[in-house]
C-alpha cells in the first residue's frame, strides 16, 4: 500500500462513519468503523523505489518491458519475479530473454531482487540529479571553505539554488583562474535577513 492508497482509504472510511442514530447497532458500526482507521493508521507506508543514477538503466529496461509484456506481469512484484526467474532460467540456457547482461548482472545481488519486487508494486523513479553551478570566489574565502572555516556562501539568487546542488568553487585571483578548484554540496538555504534577491547557502 502507497501513501495514496492509505490516505484514500482512510478517508473512504470516514466517508462511512458518522451515522447520527443512537441505537447500539450505530454506536457499534461507528466504533468498528474507528478502530478500523487506527489500525490503516499504523500501517506502514511504502513509498517508491528511488534507483541511484548508475541503476537508470533498471528503470530504462522496466519503461521499455511495458507494451512488450501483459500488464498483470507488471501489476504485482510477485507475479513479476515468477516472470523474472523463467527469464533468467532462458538467459542461461541461451535462448530469447527480456533480460541484458547487465540486468543479469544486477539481479545477481539479493537485495536487488527485493528492490526490483518493490519497484512493481510501489512505483519507482530515478534519482534526481544535481545540478552544478559554476562559481568564482576569492582566494582569502576559498582558503576558508577548504579547511572547513567557511561552511556557508551568500550568493544572488539567480540560480535557483536547491539543496543538494554542487557548488564547483574556481579560485580565481585578480581576475585570473588560479587552477584551484574546491567542490562543495548545497546543505542548506535560507533568505533570512539577506537583502533582496540573496540567499545564505550552507555548504559541507
Amino acid at each position: 500500500m502507497n501513501k495514496q492508497e492509505k490516505e484514500d482509504l482512510i478517508q473512504a472510511l470516514y466517508d462511512i462513519g458518522g451515522c447520527d442514530a443512537e441505537d447500539e447497532w450505530s454506536k457499534g458500526y461507528d466504533d468498528g468503523v474507528n478502530a478500523s482507521i487506527e489500525v490503516i493508521k499504523e500501517l506502514k507506508v511504502h513509498g517508491k523505489v528511488i534507483f541511484s543514477h548508475e541503476e537508470k538503466f533498471v528503470a530504462d529496461w522496466l519503461n521499455d518491458l511495458r507494451g512488450q509484456i501483459s500488464d498483470v506481469k507488471l501489476n504485482s512484484g510477485a507475479v513479476f519475479m515468477t516472470f523474472i526467474g523463467r527469464q533468467l532460467e532462458r538467459y542461461y540456457d541461451e535462448e530469447y530473454s527480456f533480460l541484458t547482461e547487465k540486468i543479469e548482472s544486477w539481479l545477481t545481488v539479493p537485495k536487488n531482487k527485493v528492490k526490483l519486487m518493490s519497484a512493481i508494486d510501489n512505483g519507482y523513479e530515478v534519482e534526481k540529479e544535481p545540478t552544478i553551478h559554476e562559481l568564482k570566489i576569492l582566494p582569502e574565502y576559498f582558503e576558508a571553505v577548504v579547511s572547513g572555516d567557511k561552511r556557508f556562501e551568500i550568493r544572488k539568487n539567480d540560480r535557483n539554488y536547491e539543496k543538494g546542488d554542487i557548488l564547483r568553487l574556481n579560485e580565481y585571483q585578480d581576475g585570473q583562474y588560479t587552477g584551484d578548484v574546491h567542490v562543495a554540496e548545497i546543505t542548506y538555504i535560507t533568505d533570512y535577513a539577506q537583502q533582496d534577491g540573496y540567499v545564505v547557502l550552507g555548504i559541507k
